[in-house]
């Protein structure tokens, strides 16, 4: 069982990789992350599992795309809600 700490730390050390899952403790997780400013978003295999299918063009921003077309987790942009 993990800490509130050891997951926190564990988060702040991924913030900038766009693989959530690469960790141990946060795989299989589903976990969505945002830049202060809201114009960034990171989220784990498990919420863009949840979303389905994701469309190829946002309104305002990117969903970043690994080379074979899956969705990295990272979104870019001036998101509408």
């Amino acid at each position: 069982m993990s800490t509130p700490l050891q997951l926190y730390l564990t988060v702040v050390k991924l913030f900038f990789q766009v693989d959530l899952d690469a960790d141990e403790l946060l795989r299989g997780r589903p976990i969505l992350l945002a830049r202060v400013d809201v114009h960034v978003y990171w989220a784990s295999q498990k919420v863009i599992d949840a979303l389905g299918e994701l469309p190829d063009v946002v309104d305002g921003g990117e969903i970043e795309r690994y080379e074979h077309g899956k969705p990295t987790g990272k979104c870019v942009g001036e998101f509408q809600g």
